[in-house]
């Protein structure tokens, strides 16, 4: 039954958390990315956790979703942006 769901993820070109296997990186490869609706260039091979370094967003405060699904605080530093994701980058508000 599990190997149903496997085979529809790797037809989408999705690993088993919805990662997109990024080729290696050249040296000149960039990636076009919507970061909050705004359109962003990326190297190939960088990182959620680059980019919200780069956006000087702290890494500890946000939540992310990359094309609507949420990215887990732990894989920010192994999770690869690839070419047209829509990422949004949340600052939740708290207080009352």
């Amino acid at each position: 039954m599990s190997g149903e769901g496997e085979g529809s993820r790797a037809a989408a070109g999705k690993d088993a958390v919805g990662e997109t296997p990024a080729p290696p990186p050249t040296a000149s490869a960039r990636v076009k990315l919507l970061v909050n609706g705004l359109e962003r260039e990326a190297a190939a091979g960088t990182t959620v956790a680059e980019l919200l370094a780069a956006e000087g967003e702290p890494i500890g405060l946000v939540i992310v979703e990359i094309d609507g699904l949420f990215i887990p605080p732990g894989s920010y530093g192994s999770r690869l942006l690839g070419e047209g994701d829509r990422v949004e980058i949340i600052l939740p508000a708290f207080g009352g």
